[in-house]
């Protein structure tokens, strides 16, 4: 019996990380020229889309990121190293262009999950974030707007969508930014959740802000943090599971237990 149950186990196990996959994946160790650890790029990150021979002005600063939310530090993911910052160091933006190894293809349906820490300054005056990238053209970004849009968090491509909350924007917190891509050739989305200070959180689908009002005009092959401002980043990761980006080991806990209690009255001898 006891063979048995530890076989079930691991057969739990196994079924609740079935077909899931942190795909990508950066902790900004190291420097500009020498990135180790991460998962999924094919360069280090670049001054330039194209991914030419400078290497990026983004300042890598030692030690973790502050006012993480209590949603991503209840996930269990820890952030630990060097983060990094964009901004008007030099009289200009400091972009951090990085070069996906595999490519998402925006032709055929997919979806692709990604989550990352955001911070900002309460002197934002231009917009800033994460964007997704073909060759040199910018497809999609998602961070903060600046100007009248000063104080929303949003998604660009074709309309803007965005936030009625961006009270994070106060240069004491930091945004936990989680989301989803979802394209399906001509009808793609963008869908995020921000959760900062005590939030906790929230199962898949109930989205802060959803953007369904354009389609990706080519594969998405690299990843961009940049802003004219004082940003910063750190932590990203990419998956094809929303537990890839968010994992909740109570969710898998209870999934494994669930399946273990089918498994074993299946198992049991009839009594008839």
């Amino acid at each position: 019996m006891k063979s048995r149950l530890l076989l079930l186990a691991a057969t739990a196990a196994q079924l609740s990380t079935a077909s899931a996959a942190l795909t990508v994946f950066t902790s900004f160790e190291g420097s500009a020229s020498s990135t180790p650890n991460d998962l999924g790029f094919s360069s280090t990150i670049w001054a330039s889309a194209a991914g030419g021979a400078t290497n990026s002005a983004a300042t890598f600063t030692a030690g973790n990121m502050t006012g993480l939310p209590s949603a991503y530090t209840g996930s269990g993911l820890t952030n630990t190293g060097n983060y990094i910052g964009t901004g008007t160091g030099g009289g200009g933006a400091q972009p951090a262009f990085q070069t996906l190894a595999t490519t998402i293809n925006v032709a055929a349906s997919s979806t692709t999950y990604f989550s990352f820490l955001y911070r900002t300054t309460a002197s934002v005056g231009q917009g800033g974030g994460m964007s997704l990238y073909n060759g040199a053209t910018e497809l999609s970004q998602i961070g903060v707007g600046g100007g009248a849009l000063l104080g929303n968090i949003r998604i660009t491509g074709g309309t803007q969508a965005n936030s009625p909350d961006g009270s994070f924007i106060s240069g004491t917190d930091t945004a936990w930014i989680v989301g989803k891509i979802v394209t399906t050739s001509g009808a793609d989305s963008i869908s995020i959740d921000v959760y900062t200070g005590a939030e906790t959180v929230a199962a898949e689908g109930a989205w802060d802000v959803t953007n369904s009002s354009f389609s990706f005009a080519g594969n998405i092959d690299t990843i961009r943090f940049n802003s004219p401002n004082t940003q910063q980043f750190d932590e990203f990761r990419m998956g094809t599971t929303f537990a890839d980006v968010i994992p909740e080991p109570s969710a898998f806990l209870l999934s494994g237990l669930g399946l273990l209690g089918v498994a074993f009255r299946r198992s049991r001898p009839s009594l008839a």
